[in-house]
């Protein structure tokens, strides 16, 4: 699945999903202006955002991880 979490917190809660399940897709939505330090492997969407930029970027993460799962199998 896909988890959205806050900003003010994504990077230690990204980190912790990432090794709690390795396998899970990460994605930051954010209505603020600063830059983040965020992984390169960790996608900001910037609020306000087109709901179909949002709907893509998440099938395409999804897609990403399925691929994934098929290569390690």
């Amino acid at each position: 699945g896909v988890i959205s979490i806050s900003y003010d917190r994504e990077t230690r809660i990204a980190a912790m999903l990432r090794r709690e399940r390795p396998d899970i897709a990460v994605m930051v939505v954010s209505g603020h202006a600063a830059d983040t330090h965020l992984p390169s492997h960790v996608p900001l969407v910037r609020k306000p955002y087109d709901i179909a930029l949002l709907v893509m970027m998440m099938h395409s993460m999804l897609a990403a991880r399925q691929a994934q799962r098929r290569a390690y199998n």
